[in-house]
């Protein structure tokens, strides 16, 4: 706990007891414009210890061992014998002391009939109960919900971390893969390839270590990775790439968009047949838009499968990390041709 905290919790209690006291014990005994007997004070001293004590007991002890392990009838039951007992010893203090008809007396009023019960302390002790259980349970209720809050923090940021991870030799896999390919095609252009991979592998390390990345910096790692892809793509398929021209530069998380992209080539490459890949960045005000559409072809079993992880764990990263910030629809719109429409919040 803070120790700032601590003390002002401190205080707090102090200032409130401090003004009860005056109010409830105090002043209004002055205001009788009667001198009262030293006997009286003692009482009074009495009466405000009988209070601390009962507020602390119950709210230390009885509400929380008791009515919020869900014994309530024994609970009230305990309630009710120490409401009794300090009754008893209240009215033990004012037959020693007298108090009642001395304040009698000094008032000028007729004895009371029963005068030795004390009603006025009879309804301090159930206030004072009653305020001491109540804010014992809601700051249970709070530290219970604070605590939850903090269990679900540490679980997204486990499962985040999780997901992140996962993403990073994802993307080794798949684009090793296809640089393995290109080198029985053209050594010299695999060892392009493989450079730019290196640059990009610097960006990967570095910037996916934290939560958040530039979104220019997002769309130039995502421009690398498309130009590394046409080094592998025969020119029987067609791959474009529009981005905005003037950007107002936020934040992304990064390696959010790859999957889509990477998607895109993983299924939309034939070594025969024609094909297009179309890749759309747009942005509008805090809106980026991310739109992806290509042939699907018949996956060779060469290829090295990854069992949909990059989808599935950019789906889960939406959910996580942009829940209720983003639109997604994704799936096939015709015969082999699959579409991708990304809507996402960055505000």
């Amino acid at each position: 706990m803070n120790p700032n905290r601590t003390y002002i919790s401190i205080l707090v209690h102090v200032l409130l007891w401090a003004l009860l006291g005056f109010v409830l014990l105090t002043y209004t005994p002055l205001t009788w414009g009667v001198t009262l007997p030293q006997e009286f004070w003692l009482k009074q001293v009495f009466h405000y210890a009988v209070l601390i004590t009962l507020f602390y007991v119950n709210a230390r002890v009885l509400t929380p061992k008791l009515l919020l392990q869900h014994k309530t009838a024994r609970f009230i039951m305990v309630i009710l014998a120490v409401v009794l007992a300090t009754m008893l010893l209240n009215y033990q203090v004012n037959k020693w002391t007298n108090i009642p008809h001395i304040i009698d007396q000094l008032l000028g009023v007729k004895k009371r009939h029963n005068g030795d019960f004390d009603i006025f302390m009879l309804l301090t002790v159930l206030l004072v109960l009653g305020i001491s259980t109540s804010l014992t349970a809601i700051q249970s209720w709070q530290n219970d919900l604070h605590k939850h809050q903090q269990l679900q923090q540490q679980q997204v940021s486990s499962e985040l971390s999780f997901l992140k991870a996962q993403i990073h030799p994802h993307f080794f896999f798949n684009t090793l893969n296809n640089i393995y390919s290109l080198t029985f095609i053209d050594i010299d252009t695999s060892r392009q390839a493989l450079h730019k991979l290196s640059w990009m592998m610097r960006y990967l390390l570095y910037e996916t270590q934290n939560d958040t990345t530039l979104l220019s910096n997002e769309i130039r790692f995502i421009k690398d990775y498309v130009e590394l892809m046409k080094l592998r793509v025969n020119k029987n398929i067609t791959v474009e790439l529009n981005t905005p021209e003037t950007l107002a530069d936020g934040t992304i998380a990064p390696m959010l968009l790859l999957p889509f992209i990477e998607n895109a080539f993983k299924h939309g490459i034939s070594a025969t047949d024609k094909g297009a890949i179309d890749i759309h960045i747009q942005q509008q005000g805090s809106k980026l838009v991310l739109e992806v559409s290509n042939n699907v072809f018949e996956i060779s079993h060469e290829k090295i499968d990854d069992g949909g992880i990059g989808l599935t764990n950019t789906r889960r990263r939406l959910n996580l990390l942009y829940n209720n910030r983003y639109q997604l629809n994704a799936g096939p719109v015709a015969d082999h041709q699959y579409f991708v429409h990304l809507e996402l919040d960055l505000a």
